[in-house]
């Protein structure tokens, strides 16, 4: 059987939108992508312990959104997917188009139906010319019988936008005269502080031209605008030399007067090296683990640590810190319910690979504890999905042994314990198959502290 790609989507190309339009959509309506194009509505959150049906079904509903996206971006030219390009989803993309494009057309057109447009927009002027010379009753603000008294600009209701007062409307404002020149004198008054700033900046010029234009970078890669280029005049107390500091007020170099301009000559220059103090607290708090200050405090004070600096305390809190300090609070254990009778309630849990394979050439082992004796079996297993076998056995050993009848099997949410085929011993049986909530080992702490025990034993 052969198989064939879909066909590309139609092509806008600036023209003929409503055509497109209904090309589109029908495109859209043979992928199920048009109902994402109408509601821009994201789909809903998944539950806790969904299934892998729930799951797939979630994804395929997110990924609708992004498909309907591609199908309209390669559904327009170069020139026309700059328009929407920035649109996050199809909605906005679609509506975009719709708002710039709706009605366009190629730029001939029938002289029938420019006639037809031409007398359209006659009849229309001719309407407004009558609606102009009818009259109304006279309005009880202004007392004119040339509007409708709810649309009068000097109604009591309505405040103007210039003088914030009610009664008129803006376009017939008499304070907006008054509150313009006072708009220009401030941006007149902005404008002189400005011009005396630059003045004041000028003022340290021998000579300058303005007219050069140019960016340089500082030293941490930072571009400033250059507004001009000229000669400054340093003005220092003796009047032969010149003295640099840094900003702790520390003298880096002095250089003498020559042909009136100071020259330096970096190559020429004394090498100093100048010492820095840093505070290597942080430091050894992260060395040591994250320890708090104080224990950190008292390391130093009795020489535990060789060259350790003197520590600070700080106010800052990491979040590695957080993370790796919390606790969760136990599970309360006198309200634990305990099984009465034998096989009432089985705990079962496989334990994790080892790393060295036992002679049998077994990797895992699966633990069978009664609830009420605690009495524990223990199955050696090659691969995962042979619980269910060892499963068969232990339920048919148990019952000859105790003649009692399993009940209940608590279990986590593993792959081999939800399989169909485990489900299908149990549901023959009659056994009912509890399972632990995702990431809560504590409600199966039985089997997870018998591994421990299991593992002490063996070491």
């Amino acid at each position: 059987m052969s198989f064939s790609p879909p066909p590309p989507p139609p092509v806008f190309v600036g023209e003929y939108h409503n055509i497109w339009a209904v090309e589109m959509k029908t495109y859209l309506q043979a992928h199920n992508l048009w109902s994402v194009v109408l509601a821009d509505i994201e789909p809903l959150p998944l539950r806790a312990n969904p299934t892998i049906a729930q799951i797939r079904l979630h994804n395929e509903d997110t990924a609708k959104k992004y498909k309907a996206m591609s199908c309209l971006q390669n559904g327009v030219s170069n020139v026309i997917f700059t328009r929407i390009m920035a649109c996050g989803s199809p909605k906005q993309a679609w509506d975009r188009l719709k708002e710039e494009f709706q009605g366009s057309r190629e730029s001939s057109s029938s002289s029938s139906g420019y006639k037809g447009k031409k007398l359209w927009l006659e009849k229309k002027e001719k309407e407004k010319k009558d609606v102009a010379k009818k009259k109304f009753p006279p309005c009880t603000y202004y007392k004119k019988s040339t509007h409708l008294e709810k649309y009068c600009w000097y109604r009591p209701d309505i405040q103007c936008i210039s003088c914030k007062q009610l009664g008129h409307i803006e376009k017939v404002c008499k304070n907006k005269a008054k509150t313009q020149p006072q708009q220009q004198n401030q941006a007149k008054a902005a404008e002189d502080i400005q011009v005396q700033e630059e003045a004041l900046d000028k003022g340290m010029f021998r000579e300058l031209d303005t007219s050069f234009v140019s960016k340089f970078r500082n030293g941490n890669s930072e571009f400033i605008e250059a507004k001009g280029k000229g000669k400054a005049m340093i003005c220092t107390q003796s009047g032969k030399t010149c003295t640099i500091k840094d900003p702790s007020d520390q003298v880096l170099v002095t250089v003498a007067m020559h042909n009136r301009s100071f020259i330096l000559d970096v190559n020429q220059l004394e090498a100093k090296a100048h010492t820095t103090l840093i505070d290597e607290s942080c430091l050894w708090h992260k060395r040591l683990g994250y320890e708090n200050y104080n224990s950190l405090g008292l390391l130093h004070k009795m020489n535990l640590v060789e060259d350790m600096s003197k520590i600070e305390p700080e106010n800052d809190v990491y979040e590695v810190c957080q993370l790796g300090k919390q606790t969760r609070l136990p599970f309360p254990v006198n309200k634990a319910w305990r099984a009465q009778k034998r096989l009432q309630v089985v705990h079962t849990d496989i334990c994790r690979p080892m790393k060295t394979s036992s002679l049998n050439g077994s990797r895992y082992f699966a633990l069978f504890i009664d609830d009420c004796t605690r009495s524990c079996w223990v199955s050696f297993l090659k691969q995962k999905s042979d619980v269910a076998y060892f499963f068969c056995k232990f339920k048919a050993l148990a019952l000859n042994q105790t003649n009692c009848k399993l009940k209940t099997l608590r279990s986590d949410n593993r792959t081999e314990y939800v399989s169909q085929r485990f489900q299908k011993i149990s549901d023959e049986v009659g056994i009912q198959h509890q399972l632990t909530t995702i990431y809560t080992p504590q409600q199966n702490g039985v089997c997870e502290r018998k591994n421990k025990t299991v593992f002490d034993m063996a070491r």
